[in-house]
């Protein structure tokens, strides 16, 4: 049952009756009606009283639907308030009364007072608007100069994330004749370009020490997607030394120098900087790289890849100690952010996220104040046809360094009488590519939007194009009657799915159901049915094997003693799939007729492609890193033959750059890169 005193300001109500019930409701409190008994209680003046309420809480209620200086409150309230409230005599003290000569003091100085209340509202309204002025400067959306950036003097060799810096020189990796190396650049760009001293044969950048005595470095000696040794490498130059154990997939120092963090598989771990582990610090969903901590060494953000869904997002955590969560910078629906790096201030967290498939570089507001814009949404930095990655702010705030990348490629053929790679198409840029079965028409995926098209050859004339972004496609597969091609397709976000589209256009179709990762599509002989494996990644391991669709019963079957397998290849007699074993990416060949492989160990085997006639197995072979070369096996003897040498093709770098395949008369096809990779440096309009 409602009382009296829990009506509604809204409820008519006679005041005088209410303020009078009151009272007897609460009998059994002592009550003090006004601000003058409250502070007789508290033993201080109305003022102060009033003070305590809005700057302490102190416990006084209002009459509801009263005047404003109808209040009261109950001495069982105020007993409990003074007791969590320590107030000092000299405070809470009576005030004597004043003498004549303090009224007549305090006269003379309330009539200066009004005399300089104009004065000083005009200097406060100018203090506040200069303030406004200045933080509304300050707090300004960035914006990068209209007249461009500034290129870095830099060679032509294929530059690779991330970009690193230590206050006087900046660190990037660089890719030429198929080997990594770290180069140094002094940063106001006075003098040439340089790799540094070390030992390490393929070196893979983690972080910078934050007194750039050193480099954390990884020996790449497979794929830079494995996990790798983890080197301590000396600035400026010096023998690198090996960590202990510890295979990484990334590392980072920790903001006192006293610790390495490192990620392994889908762990983050914590490590001294002799290399001994010391403790798991947490999972992720996918690898963890690019640990950036923020200036104040108070929150460390990352990037993790989630290889299930071929998807980039940031993750943080406060502390080490705590479990890591995503952020998206007021863009849930931005895809693909990444490789993040804070200004030296703290004020701004740069990242790139994919906008209509390609990379830009986005800043996000870390502080935020009354007058300021708040954290809002990140800001797009850089548009266009063009990836922009690895934003870099350097000291001052004033530029921003950034990879710059225009992808473009194009299909060379191998002339064997002359050893030299000759253009097949010129003018078109193309990614992966696949003749028909009689040789007229070729399928290809276009750089840089990976879209599929097909073209009428010699010369690749009255293309089609038979898929549309933002699908991305790769490694497309003609069947034997030359009515459809299977290829690799995805959206961002999702898996590499295995799809088939008519030849001559229509709709994409994927080859299951289920939403698992696909890959590689090969036709049998027949056309009757599809073998495909899962993608190859970091995860995949042992859980990787087979699979055989027969397309008109939809059947499927895993092809036996497969696992840890992928790649497959169907030859054009139907004998044998060949596949790439996931790891050691070491050759092994099923024989249908008799249900056995045949193991081919230190081939070092990608891309596979048999020979019209299926009496030889064509592959990429990196067992030399340096010297990349296509080689043969044939199959009645299993001997390996060489084939043709690639080390003085600038390959690509982008996925699937490394790619081969086979043209007329089984001559190798491979890509050369004839894109752009600038360090660019970019002043900020408004800094």
């Amino acid at each position: 049952m409602r009382t009296t005193c829990d009506i509604n300001a809204t409820d008519t109500v006679d005041l005088n009756n209410l303020i009078d019930l009151c009272p007897m409701l609460e009998a059994e409190k002592q009550r003090f009606s006004s601000w003058k008994e409250i502070a007789k209680f508290l033993n201080c003046c109305e003022k102060t009283a009033r003070r305590w309420e809005i700057q302490r809480q102190l416990p006084v209620r209002r009459v509801p639907g009263g005047i404003k200086s109808s209040v009261y409150a109950f001495r069982e309230d105020l007993e409990k308030w003074l007791e969590g409230n320590q107030i000092e005599d000299s405070v809470v003290s009576s005030p004597p009364p004043p003498t004549h000569t303090d009224t007549h003091h305090h006269a003379q100085l309330g009539s200066k007072q009004n005399r300089l209340l104009p004065v000083l509202t005009i200097a406060v309204i100018l203090i506040v608007s200069a303030a406004f002025s200045l933080s509304v400067n300050r707090t300004r959306p960035l914006k990068l100069s209209d007249d461009g950036p500034d290129r870095l003097n830099l060679s032509n060799a294929a530059k690779l994330p991330p970009l690193a810096a230590d206050g006087h020189y900046l660190y990037f990796q660089q890719l030429e004749h198929s080997r990594f190396r770290i180069i140094r650049k002094a940063l106001d760009n006075t003098s040439q370009s340089e790799p540094i001293g070390t030992s390490i044969e393929n070196p893979d950048p983690g972080a910078i020490a934050p007194d750039g005595s050193s480099f954390l470095l990884r020996n790449i000696e497979g794929s830079k997607d494995d996990d790798q040794p983890l080197f301590l490498q000396p600035l400026p130059a010096g023998p690198a030394r090996r960590l202990g154990d510890i295979l990484a997939y990334d590392s980072a120092w920790t903001p006192d120098q006293k610790h390495i963090i490192f990620s392994r598989s889908q762990t983050v771990y914590e490590a001294t900087p002799d290399g001994a582990v010391t403790r798991k610090l947490f999972d992720t969903p996918g690898r963890a790289y690019w640990f950036r901590w923020a200036p104040d060494g108070k929150s460390l953000r990352f990037t993790v890849y989630d290889s299930n869904r071929s998807i980039y997002g940031i993750w943080e955590t406060v502390s080490l100690n705590s479990a890591p969560y995503p952020s998206t910078f007021g863009h849930d629906t931005l895809t693909q952010q990444c490789c993040g790096a804070w200004s030296a201030d703290g004020a701004f967290y740069f990242f790139q996220a994919s906008v209509n498939g390609f990379f830009h570089v986005f800043a996000h507001r870390e502080n935020s104040n009354l007058l300021s814009w708040g954290n809002r949404a990140a800001i797009q930095l850089t548009s266009g046809r063009i990836n922009y990655r690895s934003p870099l702010p350097l000291p001052g705030g004033g530029r921003l360094l950034i990879l710059s990348q225009s992808q473009k490629s194009e299909v060379v053929q191998y002339d064997g009488s002359t050893g030299q790679w000759l253009p097949l198409l010129e003018g078109i840029s193309i990614a992966t590519a696949s003749y028909s079965p009689d040789s007229k028409w070729l399928a290809y995926t276009r750089s840089p939007d990976h879209t599929l098209w097909r073209c009428k050859m010699p010369g690749c004339t009255e293309p089609i194009q038979l898929t549309f972004p933002p699908l991305r496609v790769s490694m497309p597969r003609w069947s034997p009657d030359g009515l459809s091609i299977a290829c690799m397709a995805r959206e961002i976000g999702n898996p590499w799915r295995a799809r088939i589209v008519p030849s001559n256009g229509g709709t994409l179709t994927p080859l299951l159901g289920a939403e698992q990762a696909e890959a590689d599509p090969t036709w049998s002989p027949a056309g009757d049915r599809i073998a495909f494996g899962s993608v190859p990644n970091p995860n995949s391991g042992a859980d990787a094997f087979i699979r055989i669709l027969e397309i008109h019963s939809r059947k499927i079957h895993r092809v036996p003693g497969s696992e840890g397998l992928n790649t497959p290849s169907w030859s054009p007699d139907g004998r044998f799939l060949a596949c790439v074993r996931s790891g050691t990416l070491d050759l092994a060949i099923f024989e249908h007729r008799t249900g056995k492989w045949r193991q081919v160990p230190g081939a070092r085997a990608g891309y596979l492609n048999w020979s019209a006639d299926g009496t030889r197995l064509f592959f990429l072979s990196l067992v030399e890193r340096d010297q990349p070369r296509i080689l043969a096996i044939e199959m009645a003897t299993m001997k390996v033959l060489p084939i043709a040498n690639m080390s003085e093709i600038r390959r690509p770098s982008f996925a699937f750059g490394d790619w081969i395949g086979l043209g007329l008369k089984d001559k190798p096809l491979a890509l050369r890169d004839t894109g752009s990779e600038e360090i660019i440096s970019w002043r900020f309009d408004n800094q």
